[in-house]
């Protein structure tokens, strides 16, 4: 915020003399337009590091803005998650949050998931060795949080031998409504019938880890149980977790984050139990890698902005050494030392204003290029791929 503040200033101080100062004016605009080839290399020169510089931030805020995307595509209306050991200890303190009525949440909420793989039969069978099993409750889901449009679930929840798979499993098997896929469970298959494809929304997209794909499948409640004990019990367990959503939206609740995890653990009062803020760690991790992107792209270009400023500095000393004979006639007719200063200050910003004006719209165009060109490698890195907004 400072900084625009002070190129205005600069501006405004600039207009200001040229308005008070015509003499001085009409002496720099002389100078620019006398020696135009110098002039558009100064211009050009300014110009180019004004689109290094905006080019830097933009690819910087286009990586940031795509991983914050995932807040809302893989969390939602979710902002912390508390991880219990079994379905009684969750249900004892999803018990214990609703009691307390904690300040600053909006909604809580069980879940149950499991690591599994998915796949197709027939000819040509596709597979999912990432998959992720869930059990929640769609009518209490579309009640979570403060939209329910973020949640991304429809309908009701699956019945047995039925699945509600997110649109990246889909992809990944390629079926759709009314087909049929097997998931793998602790040496367990289960063969179930896909009745909707849902987007990576929400609930819907839940993920917790660094994949930016969400390939879910909600099953009918007791699904997992099942499958565990039928698969024995030194499989590993599944995860019991309770979703917690503050108030606002996506990005407002997790404001809310460091004030609501010390009241949640003040209520759980117990060591064993942790708070993630899953969201909050999202969103920093998102503003991390953006700073970083944009500061590497930045390190890059900055050969190139001492360049330009080394040519600069060139033209300058250029231009003075011309100019002696009529800096000396101007000082010996009466004109004073500051005066001078005054009409280079008035030529620097005829300089300036036009280079950062086109500065920024090439710098514009030179950050969508680098976007469209990085797109797709960022784009192929599989479950870990990410795509640029």
């Amino acid at each position: 915020m400072a900084l625009p503040i002070l190129v205005g200033l600069a501006l405004g101080a600039v207009l200001y003399q040229m308005i008070r100062r015509p003499v001085l004016r009409r002496l720099s605009l002389r100078e620019t337009t006398r020696r135009r080839g110098e002039s558009l290399l100064v211009v050009a020169g300014s110009l180019l590091g004004t689109a290094i510089i905006a080019g830097s931030f933009i690819v910087g805020d286009t990586l940031d803005s795509s991983i914050r995307a995932t807040a809302t595509t893989q969390l939602g209306p979710i902002d912390e998650v508390v991880v219990t050991p079994d379905a009684a200890t969750r249900d004892s303190v999803f018990v214990t949050l609703q009691d307390a009525d904690i300040q600053g949440i909006d909604g809580l909420l069980t879940l149950i998931s499991a690591q599994a793989s998915a796949a197709t039969s027939g000819p040509a069978p596709l597979s999912e060795p990432s998959a992720r099993l869930l059990e929640l409750d769609f009518e209490e889901a579309g009640a979570f949080g403060s939209d329910p449009g973020l949640t991304g679930l429809e309908g009701s929840t699956p019945r047995r031998g039925r699945t509600a798979i997110t649109e990246d499993l889909a992809l990944s098997l390629e079926v759709d409504d009314g087909d049929e896929i097997t998931v793998s469970l602790y040496g367990q298959d289960e063969t179930l019938e896909v009745d909707r494809v849902l987007p990576r929304l929400g609930l819907a997209g839940y993920w917790t880890g660094f994949e930016s794909v969400s390939p879910n499948a909600f099953v009918a409640p007791g699904t997992i149980e099942r499958l565990l004990e039928s698969g024995g019990q030194t499989q590993v367990p599944a995860a019991y977790s309770v979703l917690i959503s503050n108030d606002g939206g996506v990005e407002e609740g997790a404001a809310l984050t460091a004030a609501v995890v010390p009241r949640v653990e003040d209520a759980l009062a117990n060591d064993a139990l942790t708070v993630e803020p899953v969201k909050k760690d999202k969103l920093d991790s998102a503003k991390e890698q953006g700073d970083e992107f944009a500061e590497f792209f930045l390190a890059i270009g900055s050969f190139a902005i001492m360049a330009g400023i080394l040519l600069l500095v060139q033209i300058f000393v250029m231009l003075s050494e011309e100019r002696k004979s009529q800096l000396g006639m101007l000082r010996a007719v009466g004109m004073r030392r500051s005066d001078l200063i005054r009409s280079f200050y008035m030529q620097g910003g005829l300089f300036a204003v036009p280079a950062g004006v086109a500065g920024t719209i090439l710098g514009i165009g030179v950050g969508w290029a680098i976007v469209k060109v990085a797109a797709p490698i960022f784009g192929g890195f599989g479950d870990f791929s990410l795509e640029l907004r």
